[in-house]
């Protein structure tokens, strides 16, 4: 469910077909899953990307950004395809083709009133060149360099 769209759009470019969507709009959306202990929550998404209904992409260092912690490694290579929430929720996904997969379903008026709502991103609009910056930062730090870019 849409909840809200802004002016800014931006341009996805797909791996799997070298296809660009161009011109998706930034929004805000809430959308119910269930979590892992089977409790069905509602999702808040703030400034995410609005695809067609039933399509969402999440950016998983914007989900990180936001303090949840995001497990996106495959269970084959040792992780276990979660993101645990900052309220205690466990959200999982299931593989697809390569692709991590959440099932997400539209909610009811009675859900939207009565579930717990997991903010998954901040509504202070996302910079993610200022991730650029800090990553650099860090790593020269922590290596003990002058700041190579």
């Amino acid at each position: 469910m849409v909840l809200e769209e802004t002016d800014r759009k931006v341009n996805v470019i797909s791996c799997n077909d070298n296809t660009c969507t161009k011109d998706v709009t930034i929004g805000s959306t809430m959308t119910l899953t269930t979590s892992s202990d089977s409790t069905e929550v509602l999702l808040h998404v703030n400034k995410g990307l609005l695809f067609k209904p039933g399509k969402s992409l999440f950016s998983m260092t914007q989900i990180r950004h936001f303090k949840h912690h995001v497990d996106d490694t495959l269970q084959h290579f040792g992780g276990k395809r979660c993101i645990d929430t900052l309220v205690g929720h466990r959200l999982l996904f299931h593989l697809d083709h390569g692709v991590l997969i959440a099932k997400i379903q539209h909610p009811t008026e009675d859900e939207m009133k009565h579930l717990d709502v997991i903010d998954l991103m901040s509504n202070i609009p996302w910079d993610s060149s200022k991730l650029d910056e800090d990553e650099v930062l860090t790593i020269d730090t922590q290596l003990g360099l002058p700041g190579c870019h």
